[in-house]
């Protein structure tokens, strides 16, 4: 059976986004730090390791969570959460998520808001990108980042943006 991690799931049971990927999760476990909300896993996701196997999930749901994790130009801790992300998935799983968009009025508006998630800083995450090291700017991050995340989707509204990574292992 499929199984999807749901992330900050807070009262939320369902995903809201994935239609099309397979396979389809027959099982949602939820993840959350609020005991009220009743979670399958209570648990801070700021605390590394998460206490969930590795490679256990086919899809990974995180919906306005991410910008809360870290802080802004963290970037040991920006590689650490999505280390985590990436060791529960399943290789070939997918990591749905949205967040803010860093041009909106919301990406700072909200208190506890730490981190902005762009398009481009998903570029990072996709071992190919580094190719561009010394062609570019961008930074050189992978004696750090040892996984890999790459962006097979993604969709921007007036102020989200929603994206699918891959994980290649």
């Amino acid at each position: 059976m499929s199984r999807a991690l749901l992330l900050g799931a807070g009262n939320n049971r369902t995903l809201k986004m994935g239609v099309g990927l397979e396979p389809v999760p027959g099982e949602i476990v939820t993840l959350d730090m609020d005991s009220a909300t009743k979670p399958d896993i209570l648990h801070n996701l700021d605390v590394h390791p998460w206490p969930v196997f590795s490679d256990t999930f086919d899809q990974v749901h995180a919906y306005e969570v991410l910008e809360h994790l870290g802080q802004q130009g963290d970037w040991r801790g920006f590689f650490d959460d999505f280390a985590e992300i990436y060791r529960v998935l399943k290789p070939g799983g997918y990591l749905v998520f949205s967040c803010p968009l860093p041009e909106s009025v919301w990406a700072w508006s909200d208190p506890g808001h730490t981190r902005i998630i762009s398009l481009e800083s998903l570029t990072f995450l996709d071992q190919d990108s580094y190719a561009q090291v010394g062609k570019t700017p961008m930074t050189d991050y992978r004696g750090y980042w040892k996984g890999n995340l790459k962006l097979v989707g993604h969709q921007k509204t007036e102020h989200n943006l929603f994206a699918i990574l891959q994980a290649v292992k």
